[in-house]
């Protein structure tokens, strides 16, 4: 999993789990930044939280899937 162009508000969370196992949680802004997530397990979880009260510009996310 890639996540890039990360911004929100710092109530909103981006949570990524390895399996059942949390690997990052992520909220605020990143400009400009791209972090790279690696699942051991064969689930990635991926679980955004947010609210309606601010709109931000939000975050970009992209994932591939690795044969081994």
């Amino acid at each position: 999993l890639t996540v890039g162009r990360f911004i929100t508000e710092r109530v909103d969370v981006l949570s990524i789990y390895d399996g059942n196992t949390l690997i990052q949680t992520l909220s605020g802004t990143h400009l400009q930044w791209l972090q790279h997530f690696y699942s051991t397990t064969r689930e990635l979880i991926v679980v955004f939280r947010s609210n309606p009260y601010l709109t931000f510009t939000g975050f970009s996310a992209s994932f591939i899937e690795i044969d081994e």
